[in-house]
Formats: C-alpha cells, structure tokens, sequence
C-alpha cells in the first residue's frame, strides 16, 4: 500500500512539474534560422516543452517599459542622455505604500528586477508629474503574465514590452517556405499542407506575441484571408516551420 501512494504521489508530481515556471531547459531562444531580416536582440525565449502550462508562450527580461499614473520614485537634477539610473523597491517614496505593497509581490512571483529611468535627461521628477520607467527582471519571466499583473497596480497607467523582435530591413519573401505562400496584392496565404494527418492549425502571432489568428488546416492546398489584420509584422507558424511577413498594406486601414 505504501509503495501504491508512493508511486501515486510521484505521478502527481511529474503531472505537475512543468507548470509554470518552466524549467530554463524549455526556454529557447526565439529566432528565424536564416533570416537576416530578423532580429532578437534581447533575446526573446519561448517555452519549448509540450509538456508545459506556458508552452509556445514568450519569455523576457529587460524593457517592460511602465507609465506610471503617478510619480512613486523622484529624481532630483538632469543627467546626460545615456546615463545609467537604477532603482530598488527601496527608493519607492515612503508615501506610497500600495506601490510599495504591490511591487513587492510582484518580486515575490517573478524575482528581483531593477526599476531604470528612461529619459534621465528630462526635467527633474519631483514634482507630480506622470513617468516611464522600465522594470528589468533579473530572471526570464512570462512577458504575457507579468504584463498582467503590473497593470492591476493602482500606480500603474499603461505596461508594455519593449525588448521584442526588430526587423532590420523591409525586404519581403513570396516564398516563405516549401508550404507557404505569401500574396501581398490578395492578403492571402497559400498553405501545402505536406503531413495533414500531424499538422492541424496554422498560428499568426503579432511582435507582442498574441494570437491574433489560428486556422485548421483540413485541406491539401489551403488558402488563408489575412486581410482582417492590420498593417505590420507578423509571425507565421506551421508545423515545425515559424515565417515572417509583412503587411504594408491593409484593407482594414484603406
């Protein structure tokens, strides 16, 4: 009977052991094999582990960029563009005890992270003025998830990522891969779909990350309307291969 719960709780365990966080042996690095359009110059990372909660999802550290609705940490005198200003939970004024309160459980979630000013050029921030700061983590964290949480804090306006992908040059390939085609004048894709009995679903992911569109492929030659989606980059995913396109030119905008 012991060995019965014994092997019962071991089970448990590995059901359980890839929930996030993942282990960092999941976390790879995010990149397009030759494509020297494409650039990830913070190193995005995303969960490779099937086995995971947080599997496909991305993972950062650096440039959470957050525009606070009030000034928590004032700074006193101008600096030159470039220069460096760190801060701690610490340096949050004592006044703001929610900001201070919510940070703090937010290093408990995700770990130590750095608060670095922006603009240190800018005018002095002791008075009330609104102001961006990034928050950089120390360890790779959910990008979604972190997002999230930053922006139920009352001292928070707006939170975003800005360690994402570049695209270094506007070049555009009709030949995204031997099974996708990409039509800029129809806004379509042309999707050969070689394995349909292991592929099912082609994925399109904007630079934040987000699904903005998936559709189940069921036919041998399937074309895909992407005219819905608005002007910009986006990542194309199908079975083992993960493309880029470029939108310059949306119906949804005309």
């Amino acid at each position: 009977m012991k060995h019965f719960i014994f092997f019962t709780f071991l089970m448990l365990y590995a059901n359980t052991a890839f929930s996030y966080p993942p282990p960092d042996s999941c976390l790879k690095t995010f990149d397009i094999p030759e494509d020297t359009t494409f650039s990830n110059p913070e190193d995005v990372r995303v969960d490779s582990c099937k086995e995971s909660s947080t599997y496909r999802e991305f993972y950062g550290k650096n440039f959470f960029i957050a525009k606070f609705s009030y000034n928590i940490i004032p700074r006193i005198g101008l600096f030159p563009e470039d220069t460096i200003i760190e801060y701690s939970i610490s340096d949050i004024d004592t006044i703001y005890t929610q900001a201070i309160a919510d940070f703090q459980a937010l290093e408990t979630e995700f770990g130590t992270f750095r608060f670095r000013d922006t603009r240190p050029n800018l005018s002095d921030t002791t008075t009330l003025i609104k102001r961006n700061l990034f928050i950089n983590f120390n360890d790779y964290v959910n990008i979604d998830t972190a997002i999230k949480r930053i922006m139920l804090f009352d001292c928070i306006e707006s939170i975003d990522f800005r360690g994402w992908f570049e695209v270094i040059s506007g070049v555009e390939t009709e030949e995204l891969y031997n099974n996708l085609k990409y039509n800029s004048y129809s806004q379509t894709l042309m999707v050969t779909n070689k394995l349909i009995d292991r592929i099912n679903y082609l994925q399109v992911y904007n630079l934040n990350g987000t699904e903005v569109m998936k559709v189940q492929i069921n036919l041998n030659h399937q074309v895909i309307d992407i005219g819905s989606l608005k002007r910009g980059v986006y990542i194309i995913r199908f079975g083992n291969s993960i493309e880029k396109i470029i939108i310059r030119n949306s119906f949804m905008e005309a």
